[in-house]
């Protein structure tokens, strides 16, 4: 894991001695591994074997943790694999190397230890949290669509993370060359300058890209990281080690600082939090808007293992109260940081590597809803991937942030990357949802909007009642491992019963559902009309005639059959004679067919006539002024009709949405 993401894990835990006495060449690796010089350790560890000494289970841990620390995660899973084929191998060697293995994409083999790790430590937290999700890495795989993300051109070869707002520009810690005297002072950990604070402006249109140092106070010689600021960016938290004092086990451990902005524009010297210890690390600091609550995160003890995501309450003396635990529901064995809270939509994000993910950190997000924390949910791809992703910030609208992480799509180390949000953000479940896409279409296959769609269990029990958009879509939250009968209807179509079942891996499951038109409906560009046979009157006549009265029946039965349809009588003449004259003509028998009706049905106002003349003709037949038309008597035929068109849907079609 790179130093970016461990900063915040420097106090080593001790791990329990093999069988084997150490070599005073091993000795010299601890020491090296304790003050984080991974690299050199690495020299140490091997050179042991090379002496034909044999490393203990102690050493070949750090040895693979020491690769692991700078990046090489093929060396470190093949020492992980020597260390779990061993008797004195625990629960944490058999987690690492399964986790090791996912970040290598080895998903299958890591499954396998996993379960193995199970097995060894079934009562741990991440235990039982990766039990539940172990099958969920294919759903976690796929891009749901929450979200975009795009390098910065800040980014480097080296290490650039730790985003925090400040106006219009982000804060960030990058490696930095420093010199004394002739000396450039490096970190031991990455033999790469060590980390002070930038300030980078993201819409600038500059063609150059320039970081430019951040309070140059405030950058001492060593580590400075993992800021954040005030709504009113007069005080700024910010994370810096502790290289004046080691720690009982001769570790460097992180304290937590802030600093006010004073009248000229210029920071305070540095207050320290007041639970600083030399004997365990607090950083990765995270203030809301209203300067309450501070969120960090820390190995100090108490905790579940590793670190974990601490917060503490502004009391009105000025103090901050006793750093309480968010819990195992947050926390687990392995490590949790940077976390990051969205003021706006109570929303807690941080990343974890007990947590079920894709390997290596992975983000993490729950809601808070009166005063305590919901279910924890991974977004998976893109927002995460199989290496080590971190430090996500997200604007006020919840539409723009930045995220961090060390995949290899990146320019090398750690990398900020842009992130837009491109749908609203669901934290309530941490199983990942089962969705059932569908859209709804009739025989021609166009798609049927505002119907109803009815999801049922087997026993019938009514799960859901969605109405299909516009494109005719529609999408149901399901449970796994469960099948389904969705009923879909709307008016003036045939109803459907179809069968649908989540006992599935994929995220999703689609289906097709496809609406006959009823007999005595047609639909034209989306406008429902009532079949009925031409209903004919005698010339310049508006009287219904005795053989009409049969098709006005049919009209009524349907209008009785479906009590909320209202119609409009449209009837039309051809072009010979006047205007005004076909005009007149055609309201006449227009009002004449609609008053029958009336007569018969329930609801009378629910029909009226209309008289359209010879203004709709549905043809090229027209008549200029005193010059008949060219047209056949069948053609002019076709635009003496009568129409029922249907003007109203039932009330849940006009209410769907």
């Amino acid at each position: 894991m790179k130093s970016a993401i461990i900063l915040i894990l420097l106090m080593i835990t001790s791990f329990g001695f093999g069988q084997l006495q150490k070599s005073k060449t091993e000795l010299k690796g601890d020491k090296l591994y304790f003050i984080f010089a991974y690299n050199e350790a690495i020299k140490k560890y091997e050179r042991t074997e090379k002496k034909k000494d044999t490393l203990t289970s102690e050493g070949l841990r750090k040895l693979a943790d020491s690769y692991f620390k700078i990046g090489d995660y093929a060396k470190s899973e093949i020492r992980y694999a020597e260390l779990v084929s061993k008797t004195e191998a625990t629960g944490d060697d058999y987690f690492a190397y399964a986790n090791i293995l996912k970040t290598n994409g080895k998903y299958g083999d890591s499954e396998k230890w996993m379960h193995t790790y199970f097995d060894k430590s079934p009562n741990e937290i991440r235990s039982k949290t990766n039990q539940v999700l172990l099958n969920k890495v294919k759903d976690l795989k796929k891009d749901r669509g929450f979200f975009a993300l795009n390098q910065l051109s800040i980014n480097t070869e080296f290490q650039e993370f730790g985003p925090a707002f400040y106006n219009d520009s982000i804060v960030y810690s990058a490696n930095a060359i420093r010199h004394d005297g002739m000396i450039i002072k490096n970190y031991i950990w990455t033999n790469k300058s060590f980390l002070d604070l930038f300030i980078f402006d993201p819409k600038s249109t500059d063609s150059i890209v320039t970081k430019t140092e951040f309070r140059p106070k405030f950058n001492k010689k060593y580590h400075e990281g993992a800021v954040s600021f005030t709504s009113d960016l007069k005080r700024m938290y910010y994370t810096s080690t502790n290289y004046e004092e080691k720690a009982l086990d001769g570790s460097y451990n992180l304290q937590l600082y802030w600093v006010d902005k004073k009248e000229d524009s210029t920071w305070s010297e540095p207050i320290p939090f007041e639970y600083n210890d030399k004997e365990f690390s607090i950083g990765h600091p995270f203030i809301t808007k209203d300067g309450q609550t501070l969120y960090f995160a820390s190995n100090m003890p108490g905790g579940f293992g590793g670190t974990d995501i601490y917060q503490c309450k502004a009391t009105k003396s000025g103090t901050w109260s006793k750093p309480v635990n968010l819990g195992q529901h947050i926390n687990s064995e392995g490590d949790e940081l940077f976390p990051f809270f969205h003021d706006s939509k109570q929303i807690l994000f941080y990343s974890s590597n007990g947590l079920f993910g894709l390997g290596g950190l992975d983000i993490f997000a729950t809601s808070l809803k009166n005063g305590e924390f919901g279910k924890v949910n991974n977004f998976g791809t893109p927002l995460n991937s199989q290496y080590d992703d971190f430090g996500i910030i997200i604007d006020s609208l919840m539409k723009e942030g930045y995220v961090c992480s060390n995949r290899i799509s990146g320019k090398g180390s750690d990398d900020i990357y842009s992130l837009s949000i491109l749908k609203e953000l669901n934290t309530e479940e941490y199983v990942l949802e089962k969705l059932i896409n569908g859209i709804v279409k009739n025989t021609e296959g166009k798609p049927i909007p505002n119907a109803k769609v009815e999801v049922y269990d087997l026993k019938n029990k009514l799960i859901g009642s969605f109405t299909t958009k516009a494109d005719g879509k529609f999408t149901i939250k399901a449970e796994e491992n469960q099948d389904y009968k969705i009923h879909t209807s709307k008016d003036y179509y045939v109803s459907d019963t179809s069968n649908v079942s989540t006992i599935t891996e994929d995220l999703s499951v689609s289906k097709n559902i496809t609406l006959n038109v009823k007999e005595e409906i047609v639909i034209i560009d989306n406008v429902a009309f009532i079949k009925v046979q031409t209903i004919y009157f005698d010339v310049n006549s508006a009287l219904l005639r005795e053989d009409t009265k049969d098709k006005m029946e049919n009209v009524i039965r349907i209008m009785n059959e479906n009590p909320n349809m209202s119609i409009e009588l449209g009837s039309h003449t051809d072009c010979r004679g006047t205007e005004k004259y076909n005009m007149k003509l055609s309201q006449e028998r227009a009002f004449n067919s609609a008053e029958y009706i009336r007569k018969h049905i329930t609801n009378p106002d629910r029909i009226h006539g209309v008289g359209y003349g010879e203004s709709q003709l549905v043809n090229n037949c027209p008549c200029e002024k005193k010059v008949l038309s060219s047209c056949t008597e069948v053609e002019h035929q076709a635009n003496r009709r009568t129409e029922f068109k249907i003007i109203n849907r039932t009330n849940s079609e006009t209410n769907g949405q």
